[in-house]
């Protein structure tokens, strides 16, 4: 399953991407998508835009952001993600 080219702001926080998306795509943060359709963490990959002009202006969240985002998870939730791409 892959989710792009969504609104601007969408995915962009550790509450957003890990506990719980909003409108118009409900229940595809990491823990929906793990609680309500039981798929193991194991089979998700975080993919982000490389850069703000692959993103359109949408979706792009810096390196630095993103990498406090995923440390609270794993702090918080004690998710180790399995890998990122990136495009």
């Amino acid at each position: 399953m892959q989710f792009y080219n969504q609104v601007e702001d969408t995915y962009d926080t550790y509450e957003s991407l890990f506990i719980e998306s909003q409108e118009p795509f409900v229940n595809t943060a990491y823990k929906e998508i793990i609680e309500m359709d039981g798929v193991p963490l194991s089979k998700l990959v975080l993919g982000k835009p490389a850069t703000v002009a692959d993103a359109s202006n949408t979706g792009y969240t810096a390196p630095a952001t993103l990498g406090k985002i995923c440390l609270e998870a794993k702090e918080k939730l004690g998710y180790v993600l399995p890998g990122f791409f990136i495009w």
